[in-house]
């Protein structure tokens, strides 16, 4: 996938996603967030060469999350669905003999249900 096209997919999720979470309902929910990813480096089994390691940068993560009360039981639960998508744009990789691409991206979609206990107010553990 090229960056173009990746770029397009994320926006079009993003403003597919948003359309929904702009009438101030209560029901849906939509964060971002920007942060660095940090990856520990890995040993290559076997490898006969000086610097024996697969060693990552630290790439910037971006992530948005879109969350949806499927059931709420009044003030006390609350249950929601969510689709978090998590797109780490360029990761550098080297190793000591060059035998790893030199970087890389990546995404992740990860469907998931959450409790909210309290969801009606300021802070919900």
């Amino acid at each position: 996938m090229s960056w173009r096209q990746l770029w397009i997919a994320a926006l079009t999720v993003v403003a597919l996603v948003s359309s929904p979470a702009t009438a101030q309902d209560e029901k849906n929910q939509l964060t971002g967030i920007v942060g660095r990813t940090f990856i520990s480096n890995e040993g290559i089994t076997g490898a006969t060469f000086f610097n024996p390691f697969v060693r990552f940068g630290n790439a910037i993560t971006l992530e948005v999350n879109y969350s949806r009360y499927v059931i709420t039981t009044g003030p006390l639960l609350a249950l929601s669905g969510e689709v978090p998508v998590v797109f780490n744009l360029d990761e550098d990789v080297n190793s000591g003999a060059n035998v790893v691409p030199s970087d890389y991206s990546s995404y992740f979609i990860t469907p998931a249900a959450r409790v909210n206990p309290f969801p009606g107010t300021a802070v919900s553990p």
